[in-house]
């Protein structure tokens, strides 16, 4: 199959949430979409989390729910190619916040700020938002 290796697409906020779980997995942060493409890819994604803030209430008697806000540094690492040997691998970097909120008492969603930077050849700055259901 074909794969690839770059950033987040930029959609409009309505689309982000519809389509919250297409951007996942393949995502190079500090880099624009598709930034290098193979039939073969590697991705290393490392992370630290950590508590910033435990709220768990929400405004009067609306069933909305911020439940906590938590920090996230990471490093990326990867790339996508046809042949390992000529493989153009990238690092990005970069800071998050995930906020974790419960909506209608039920539905959990985790709102994440964040902000990429691209450490190798066509690496960009890149703040970003993303909208997704966890698991």
């Amino acid at each position: 199959g074909l794969f690839y290796v770059g950033g987040f697409v930029d959609t409009a906020i309505i689309d982000t949430i519809r389509n919250s779980l297409i951007q996942g997995g393949l995502v190079l942060r500090g880099y624009a979409p598709v930034v290098v493409a193979g039939s073969n890819y590697t991705l290393v994604n490392a992370e630290y989390r950590f508590p910033i803030l435990n709220i768990d209430r929400g405004p009067s008697t609306l069933p909305i729910f911020l439940n906590r806000i938590t920090g996230n540094v990471f490093l990326d690492y990867g790339s996508a190619f046809d042949d390992l040997r000529g493989a153009e691998f990238k690092t990005g970097t970069g800071a998050e916040a995930w906020f974790d909120l419960i909506l209608g008492y039920n539905l959990a969603l985790t709102f994440r700020l964040g902000y990429a930077r691209g450490l190798t050849s066509k690496g960009i700055d890149k703040p970003y938002f993303v909208a997704a259901v966890p698991y």
